[in-house]
Formats: C-alpha cells, sequence, structure tokens
C-alpha cells in the first residue's frame, strides 16, 4: 500500500495579513465568493485557503473564550444551559440561526431520501417572522407538484389566516 504525504504549506508575513483582511471582510465559511478573490490574490491554492480559514476560525474562536474572564464564562455557561431549559427564550437571531441549521438538516434528509427513491415535499411558514413566506424543501419531482398545483400559495395563504 502507498503511503500518502501531506504536503503542508505555510503561510507568513504579508500573505497571512492579506488572508486576516479577507477574513474581516467576511471571508467566514467555506462556501465564502472572497475564497477565490484572496486565493488569486495571494497565489494559493483554493483549497490552501478554506484549510487555512478553518484553522484560523478554530484559534480565533479559541482565543476570544479564553481571553474571557471566569465570571464571563461562567455568565455564558449559566445563558446557555438557562436557553437548552426554555428555548422560547432564544434572541431573535439566535432562533434565526437555529431555524436556519434545522432547515440545513432537512435539505439534507430530502436530498437522502430522493437518492433512495423517495419524493419528499415539506412547506414551512415561520409565524413569528414579521414577513412570513412559505419555506419549501422538496425533492425535484416533488417541486415540479408543488409549482403546477399552486400548493405552496395555498399553503401560505392559509398559514397567514387568522386562527378560527
Amino acid at each position: 500500500m502507498e503511503e500518502k504525504i501531506t504536503e503542508w504549506t505555510k503561510i507568513e508575513g504579508e500573505m497571512r495579513k492579506k488572508l486576516k483582511a479577507f477574513f474581516e471582510r467576511g471571508m467566514t465559511c467555506v462556501g465564502s465568493p472572497l475564497i477565490q478573490e484572496a486565493s488569486a490574490e495571494t497565489g494559493l491554492d483554493t483549497s490552501v485557503v478554506e484549510n487555512w480559514l478553518g484553522n484560523y476560525k478554530r484559534t480565533f474562536n479559541f482565543n476570544r473564550w479564553s481571553k474571557l474572564g471566569t465570571e464571563d464564562r461562567q455568565k455564558y455557561k449559566e445563558e446557555a444551559a438557562a436557553l437548552k431549559a426554555n428555548p422560547k427564550d432564544f434572541s431573535p437571531d439566535m432562533r434565526a440561526l437555529k431555524i436556519k441549521r434545522h432547515m440545513k438538516q432537512l435539505v439534507l434528509k430530502v436530498s437522502q431520501l430522493e437518492e433512495l427513491g423517495v419524493e419528499t415535499a415539506m412547506l414551512a411558514v415561520d409565524r413569528l417572522n414579521p414577513e412570513p413566506s412559505v419555506i419549501q424543501i422538496a425533492s425535484k419531482k416533488a417541486a415540479v407538484f408543488l409549482e403546477e398545483t399552486n400548493t405552496a400559495n395555498s399553503f401560505a395563504v392559509k398559514m397567514s389566516a387568522p386562527a378560527a
């Protein structure tokens, strides 16, 4: 069996400063369009930039936590415990992040079901959102069905109607 040797790219000096500047401009996740720009400006392969980003984020978040005093850490731990006990107390931003995370998980599950030959359609409306809209997650054939039958619009009308 052939042994795979991984080559490391050392990022120092001006190149590191450029990557940190891209991070501060919003290059905070692997899907960021700034990764291509950072790759072009630094001459690094996009995979190297993505790897640097992952490592930098871990270090960045660890350093922020480690710089907090004992009192601040305890405050965050208590807030986290309270939120786990009563999720209705989430801040609007935290609630939106949790909804987004769950929706991503649903998209993945629908995709996995589709690979197994299962057509799936899911409609959702966030009624606590001041401007609620229908969120649609569906396999390809189910999406066509929803479009042809105008189901999503009917769902939106029904969900926005006051409770009887």
